[in-house]
């Protein structure tokens, strides 16, 4: 191969490397990645996940008595 696939291929691996690199960091510092943040969940203007107490409240009539009665089958 020649010199120009061997920088490609090194490119390719530092995009990578520092893509897990932010990824880890924001996770460190609390915030989470993706457009949408997860059901239950805002973000606040510094883009931390905040809970959204509106979700919250549906979110506990779903899901919480099924996680009860799961642990009563089991």
């Amino acid at each position: 191969s020649g010199i120009i696939d061997q920088v490609s291929v090194w490119e390719k691996e530092k995009i990578n490397e520092r893509t897990r690199e932010g990824i880890r960091k924001s996770f460190e510092q609390g915030k989470v990645g993706g457009q949408v943040p997860p059901y239950g969940y805002t973000r606040d203007e510094n883009g931390y996940l905040v809970i959204d107490e509106e979700e919250k409240e549906t979110y506990l009539k779903l899901y919480l008595p099924n996680n009860i009665s799961m642990l009563y089958i089991t």
